[in-house]
């Protein structure tokens, strides 16, 4: 195991502390976490940090590069970050470039956690590292507490806030009661503070903030969390039409919007059609965009696309399946994701189609022990009489095969095409 020699203390609170240290095997320099606390809850606590980080993989999100968890002291070891968003905060208040850049990464990351299903509960300026303005990470997942004494800062009366300022009220009663729209309450304090400078109260002087950029903020910290905007995508999008990055409508907006109007008529007539393959094409790297379109896109609609152009219905169907097996979702969302795997499998004509919703059905809710979703793939599976289909769903099958005792109480295994039944009677065998 490398070895670490400490340099100097960089930080310090009553739980941990963090050194610069050095890698003995070859003279890297790091920072190294220590608990300082050994009770058994801050052991546990600080372990489910460390196994939090340990998950996440995305630029924004500060790194584990090595840890210690079996006995004292406990320890893990990230990159050295030079700054805390608090060190600075004067010199980016008020700066529409810089906000924007810094405001974007924070949550480009939370985008990101909020989809692997990590919830932060303590996003406030000491949490957000970084050396640069292109640099930068989000830290403390899971420990919630402050490194130095600036977490604890008073304010011009005198009381203690720290943490409490970016806490919204649900959280306040019950710390388990926190979802991603609590994040969605911190990240809107944290904009109040990056235009004001000041720790927002618990009456926010909005009139001193741009007029937009007190919208997002008044929707981001609305008491009642059902008021809030929903999702981290959704306050993305916001901000950035907001700070001009997106001003003219784009495609990915463009096709949102097609969406919306197909969805309330339940199909697309053939101008919609047309819009749909190119605006598709246009977003053809959004995977999480094109995932959401096809999630939502009614069977008649999919239908119609299929029709007039098979190939970009294809490349739609594959950005949505490659989305749908690539996380784990909430239980709710797998429900859309099976219901979208039947439409399209009934609209669509191509096998191949056909055989990916069905895998997709299957792997979703066997790995996420979702029955709705089970009894979908078990359905299409069923349904799956013609030769041909069936060699395309069995090829299909053949990776994920491990699944399908899951579902054999689901249907009739004797009563399916053959070539899918061998499928089943390998996985059995194994």
């Amino acid at each position: 195991m490398a070895r670490f020699k400490n340099i100097k203390k960089l930080g310090s609170g009553g739980f941990c502390e963090v050194w610069e240290c050095v890698r003995e095997d070859d003279g890297e320099h790091l920072a190294k976490k220590v608990l300082l606390d050994e009770s058994e809850e801050a052991i546990k606590r600080f372990q489910r940090e460390v196994r939090i980080l340990s998950k996440l993989d995305h630029p924004r999100i500060v790194k584990v590069v090595a840890k210690h968890l079996q006995e004292p002291p406990f320890w893990y070891a990230m990159p050295v970050y030079q700054h805390s968003l608090r060190s600075t905060l004067n010199e980016v208040v008020g700066k529409q470039e810089r906000i924007a850049k810094i405001y974007s990464m924070v949550l480009e990351g939370m985008q990101y956690a909020h989809g692997e299903g990590i919830i932060h509960r303590d996003l406030k300026p000491e949490n957000i590292l970084f050396n640069n303005d292109r640099d930068l990470v989000i830290s403390d997942f899971g420990l919630g507490r402050a490194l130095d004494a600036e977490t604890s800062r008073k304010t011009y009366t005198g009381e203690w806030l720290g943490t409490f300022a970016y806490m919204p009220p649900e959280q306040l009663q019950d710390a388990k009661r926190a979802d991603v729209r609590s994040d969605i309450f911190s990240l809107g304090r944290i904009l109040y503070e990056l235009y004001t400078g000041s720790i927002p109260g618990a009456v926010q002087d909005l009139t001193t903030l741009p007029i937009g950029i007190a919208s997002i903020v008044d929707l981001c910290t609305k008491n009642d969390p059902n008021q809030r905007l929903q999702s981290v995508k959704e306050l993305h999008r916001s901000f950035k039409l907001v700070v001009g990055k997106e001003r003219k409508a784009t495609a990915p907006e463009e096709l949102q919007k097609l969406l919306e109007e197909v969805r309330a008529q339940g199909h697309a007539n053939p101008e919609q059609v047309k819009r749909m393959i190119k605006l598709i094409a246009d977003c053809e790297e959004e995977a999480e965009l094109l995932h959401e379109f096809a999630a939502g896109l009614p069977e008649a609609a999919f239908g119609s696309l299929t029709g007039a152009n098979p190939t970009v219905a294809k490349m739609l169907v594959n950005q949505f399946a490659t989305v749908a097996v690539s996380q784990g979702w909430p239980f709710e969302y797998t429900d859309t994701i099976g219901a979208a795997c039947e439409r399209i499998y009934r609209a669509s004509k191509d096998p191949q189609i056909k055989a990916r919703v069905a895998a997709v059905a299957l792997e979703v809710g066997v790995s996420h022990n979702r029955y709705y979703v089970m009894d979908v793939a078990a359905r299409l599976i069923a349904i799956t009489r013609n030769d041909g289909e069936a060699r395309v769903l069995a090829h299909a099958l053949l990776p994920i095969k491990k699944y399908l005792a899951a579902i054999t109480d689901r249907l009739n295994v004797s009563k399916l095409n053959p070539h899918i039944r061998e499928v089943f009677e390998l996985a059995e065998g194994e």
